[in-house]
């Protein structure tokens, strides 16, 4: 973010220049001769109302055409008052044959047709291409009226009165104007100094019709400016009081009057030659040595000797005094490799000038920023001022311009911006919440003060804000931010929570018409001492189209232990600041932030975090929220909100085993349903030996009886077992059966006759034990029934098994086992409901890689669970004696839902 981008200040190695140009013209090496072909070509917008330009802004984006003007009286006026007319070539192209241009100052071109004015000013001659058309259009002209404006402006410390372009050429030594610096910002599209004036000039030129001959009176630019409305037209009127608030009808106006404020309109200054070696020298000292110590290199004992002499001792910069820079110049270190660009001045007396910069910082990334404090950076009007502005929202260079004044000793030293607090960060941003699908629009707000000047308030007001106070929590790792904060119950907690947040803190339904070019936002600090500073922003044009994200091209997963984020990319290339990326928590108080980042490459689109680094971590199990934001230098940002929830590998893990128990007890209820349970009447008999046994019996075919059945290893004492025929299909591995005549003592059962196929008693209970296997489901369970009464009826019956088993899987390179250590599986039959299975009373441990599952040291247990064909519908989860969560089924599915540290329900999570 340009704003931070600099620890201190951002400066450079720079040259100085204050020497004209020729404006509006190609420049090379020519000199002028003392007889000169001087040549031009007349172009002005087209007419029709599509395209009559409502700002300069619109002609800079070649939204002109290029139509030229023919039959037009055009002269060229000298600086010592001569006068040479210009021949039309009838191209739309003018020549002269010019002579004393030797020495001269400049010159002036003008060309009239009707009501139509084009003018244009060249001041540097000597690099002035005369072999090819100068060329003037609105731009000129717009240009050579903001000169009127600029000159009178310094008025009142020069002494020069100037009413026309001949006065200012006549003048142009004398007034002093940097006339690179003027002509860079008119012709930058992005600069509002000017606005008034070129919007003059912009709108004459559009609205002219450009017929007739320059005896057809006075132009429509020289009526606007002298106040004439009398034969200005309704449109232009209407348009004129639009874009300037000038009351049509009267001409009381002065246009000049609309043009400038001494403190918005600054006008760059040459310095006087006897100064200008001192001043340059001193700033020069200044620069060199902070531009060493931002790209991250110390100082020499000389250096720092040198850096010292130029500062004053009462120097203050973003709330830093000339002790704090001096101690902290070996340790500061930032992005800037080089910066590359100029300086310039503006006069505030005979003793006191401002410096500015303008050029371009090359990032060690390899990336660059331009820079420009004359549009960019506050403008103030005092040598101690006590109000700021800024002509956007943020002040990406809010260290310049800087204050560079005469000493007692004639001597030139830097007294800082004078700014007491370190940094105001107003971002209007564009907002999608994600997870709410809505999209708002906020203003982010923070102040940062100093140790150095202290703060005791903060207060901020503007258009749909009642006044606020901002303040600060002094137990943040960062306790000098002031911020908007807000104090709510998160999530389930009943605990109040104080964060930081945007205002207002639901937003302002978006799309809205509150947010206008030109709204200012205040900052009224008030320091320990009882002084105050204000700081005024003040929101800039708005993109055309500027929205929030769409949720459709935003993305935020956790995967691989890492955070994964993806936007799209930045479409205001020539605004775009940075995309900036922030975690932050909530639920702990203050500002929340876990981890941030700038990128300042319009083409990243996506970045991902460790969950745990060396700075920071995100906690499993713990819920967060991300900001992405894509920011513009101006202040604006579009911004997406998404909370997310780092996955635990003990949550992780607890779901795993929750799909794996699902499914194994799906698989055990599914298998007993195909227990079909003996319907038995017969005679007594009796067997020594394996021996299918009879279908009469009422047993299935295939059914084996054994005397002694040594072949079920878990209960060889077991005698006079039936053997059921095997299900695999339904899961069922093994199926037994032992009658009981009642009369033992409980080991024997009931024996068989060989050779009458008779029981040789009639049995009055039955035991049955149910071996359900399903090996690809990891599902090894034993149903046993004990000493139950007999089954007489096929349609009307109810079997109550005990269970225990194990149900494992693989998760990964993670083996995990469930051992149920005791279950009640219900397997009814009646002829209302047909067949049913129902289970409960579950028991269970919990093993991983052979070990307990363990939460907070302590093993857990799944009590109390119930389960039927469709799989788990219930139990809960303990770690020791403490009750963690619980399993739960509804419409939805299956869902796990844990308990926080104060016992409440967290989000469930989904198993199914």
């Amino acid at each position: 973010m340009l704003k931070k981008f600099f620890v201190m200040f951002l400066i450079g190695v720079l040259a100085f220049t204050a020497t004209g140009c020729s404006l509006f013209g190609d420049d090379d090496d020519d000199v002028a001769a003392s007889t000169t072909v001087v040549k031009t070509v007349i172009k002005k917008p087209a007419t029709g109302s599509s395209n009559i330009l409502g700002n300069l802004k619109a002609g800079i984006k070649a939204q002109t055409t290029t139509d030229v003007v023919t039959g037009a009286v055009v002269t060229l006026t000298l600086a010592n008052g001569s006068v040479f007319t210009m021949t039309d070539n009838g191209n739309g192209e003018y020549t002269a044959t010019v002579s004393g241009l030797d020495g001269a100052p400049g010159f002036i071109i003008e060309a009239r047709k009707g009501d139509l004015l084009v003018q244009n000013m060249v001041t540097d001659l000597a690099n002035t291409n005369f072999s090819a058309p100068i060329e003037s259009n609105h731009l000129t002209t717009a240009f050579a009226q903001v000169a009127i404006s600029a000159a009178k402006v310094l008025e009142t410390q020069t002494g020069v009165k100037v009413a026309t372009l001949e006065d200012l050429i006549k003048n142009v030594t004398s007034i002093s104007i940097d006339y690179s610096e003027l002509k860079r910002q008119v012709t930058d599209e992005t600069n509002v100094l000017y606005e008034s004036s070129r919007t003059i000039a912009t709108i004459a030129l559009g609205s002219s019709t450009g017929e007739g001959t320059s005896e057809a009176g006075s132009s429509l630019l020289e009526k606007i400016i002298s106040g004439n409305f009398t034969d200005v037209t309704d449109a232009v009127k209407t348009e004129l009081a639009t874009g300037l608030n000038i009351t049509v009808g009267q001409v009381t106006t002065a246009w000049t009057d609309t043009v400038t404020t001494p403190m918005e309109d600054q006008i760059p200054i040459a310095a006087p030659v006897t100064d200008k070696e001192a001043i340059d020298k001193a700033v020069t000292t200044y620069l060199n040595a902070f531009l060493k110590m931002v790209g991250g290199s110390g100082l020499t004992t000389e250096e720092k000797a040198g850096l010292s002499a130029v500062m004053t001792e009462d120097f203050v910069m973003n709330g830093k005094t000339k002790t704090v820079i001096l101690n902290s110049i070996t340790t500061d270190a930032d992005d800037l490799d080089r910066f590359e660009g100029g300086h310039s001045l503006l006069k505030v007396d005979d003793n006191t000038y401002m410096v500015h910069i303008a050029g371009t910082a090359y990032l060690k990334t390899g990336g660059s920023i331009a820079v420009d404090s004359t549009t960019e950076g506050y403008a103030y009007d005092a040598k101690s001022p006590a109000e700021f502005k800024l002509r956007t929202l943020e002040a990406n260079i809010s260290e310049f311009p800087v204050i560079i004044a005469r000493q007692s000793d004639g001597s030139w030293k830097v007294s800082g911006n004078r700014i007491k607090i370190d940094e105001v960060d107003i971002e209007l941003q564009y907002t999608t919440n994600l997870d709410l699908s809505r999209k708002h629009t906020q203003f982010w707000l923070q102040l940062e003060d100093t140790t150095s000047f202290p703060v005791t308030s903060v207060k901020v007001s503007g258009p749909n804000m009642p006044e606020i106070d901002l303040t600060k929590d002094a137990t943040l790792a960062d306790s000098n931010a002031w911020h908007y904060w807000r104090t709510e119950t998160m999530g389930v907690s009943t605990a109040p929570v104080k964060h930081t947040a945007a205002y207002p803190y639901e937003g302002w339904t978006y799309p809205s018409t509150l947010h206008q070019q030109g709204q200012e936002y205040k900052f009224v600090v008030t320091f320990s001492d009882g002084s105050t500073q204000t700081f005024i922003h003040t929101v800039p044009q708005i993109p055309s189209g500027y929205a929030p994200y769409d949720a459709t091209n935003v993305t935020v997963n956790v995967a691989n232990n890492k955070l994964q984020i993806g936007w799209p990319a930045n479409t205001n290339t020539s605004l775009f600041d940075s995309y900036y990326i922030n975690v932050w928590n909530h639920s702990d108080g203050g500002d929340g932030r876990v981890l941030e980042q700038d990128i300042t490459n319009i083409n990243t689109t996506s970045a991902e975090f460790a969950l745990i680094s060396t700075s920071y971590e995100l906690i499993p199990g713990k819920n967060y929220s991300i900001n992405i934001h894509s920011e513009l230098k101006n202040g604006l940002s579009q911004h997406a909100y998404k909370s997310f929830t780092v996955p635990d590998p003990t949550e992780a893990t607890a779901v795993a085993m929750s799909k794996v128990l699902d499914n194994g007890l799906k698989g055990v209820a599914m298998s007993a349903q195909s227990v079909n349970p003996p319907v038995y009447s017969g005679p007594v008999g009796s067997l020594r030996a394996a021996v299918s046994v009879a279908t009469s019996l009422g047993l299935p075919s295939n059914t084996m009886f054994y005397d002694t059945y040594t072949a079920y290893a878990p209960e060889p004492s077991m005698t006079n077992i039936f053997e059921l025929p095997k299900n695999l299909a339904m899961g069922i591995a093994l199926h037994l059966l032992q009658f009981r005549d009642g009369t033992d003592a409980g080991i024997n059962g009931i024996s068989y006759n060989t050779s009458t196929g008779l029981l040789n008693a009639l049995p009055k209970t039955m035991n049955m034990l149910v071996v359900v296997q399903q090996l690809t489901a990891g599902l090894n369970m034993e149903l046993y029934l004990d000493e139950h009464p007999l089954i007489n009826s096929s349609t009307e019956y109810h079997l109550a098994f005990g269970g225990n088993g194990t149900v494992t899987a693989q998760l990964g390179s993670e083996e995990i086992e469930i051992r149920i250590s005791d279950s009640m599986v219900d397997v009814s039959k009646n002829t209302a409901e047909g067949l049913t299975v129902s289970g409960h009373g579950l028991e269970a441990s919990l093993y991983q890689n052979g070990q307990p599952f363990k939460v907070a040291g302590q093993n857990v247990t799944i009590r109390n669970g119930m389960f039927d064909t469709e799989g788990l519908i219930t139990a809960y989860l303990f770690a020791g004696e403490q009750n963690i969560g619980m399993l739960s089924r509804d419409e939805t599915g299956l869902k796990l839902i844990l308990l926080d540290e104060n016992g409440h329900n967290k989000a469930p999570i989904y198993i199914q």
